[in-house]
């Protein structure tokens, strides 16, 4: 179960997790190595089995840094599958917040740390812009 309260006791023979900015700075840090990571098993075009094993064990390295942390919220679907499921004090759903908006944003950040690292630019990425284009159009009358 993800969480960041001292105090929460889920079943589990542990001391609890770490306060909220430490959860939302190994959550980051490792979600944009995660990212990072992907993106650069995809550029290679390494075969699916390599970037599978690249991936996992980020994944994995993740996992065991972040557990004793936050119990390993990476993923968003798995982190509020267990708080809507889970019967817990204090209330999981009050706790699921931060482990949905934070991959969202470690995703951003990922990315913009491979485009520095990297030499393509947002155009070379899956990145569509011509919607934003379109609409920035209507908005200002051009055709």
């Amino acid at each position: 179960m993800n969480g960041w309260e001292t105090t929460a006791d889920f079943g589990l023979q542990r001391s609890g997790f770490a306060e909220l900015g430490n959860v939302l700075a190994a959550e980051l840090v490792l979600g944009v190595i995660l990212v990072v990571v992907l993106l650069a098993s995809i550029k290679e075009q390494r075969s699916s089995a390599a970037t599978a094993a690249f991936v996992g064990s980020a994944v994995g390295l993740a996992a065991l840094f972040l557990q004793p942390i936050s119990g390993v919220g990476v993923n968003p679907a798995r982190s509020l599958a267990m708080a809507i499921f889970a019967d817990a004090d204090p209330n999981p759903l009050a706790q699921v917040w931060p482990f949905i908006v934070v991959p969202v944003v470690a995703a951003f950040g990922g990315l913009l740390v491979w485009l520095s690292i990297d030499e393509d630019t947002i155009d070379s990425t899956v990145f569509d812009d011509s919607v934003l284009e379109r609409a920035a159009d209507a908005v200002t009358g051009q055709d």
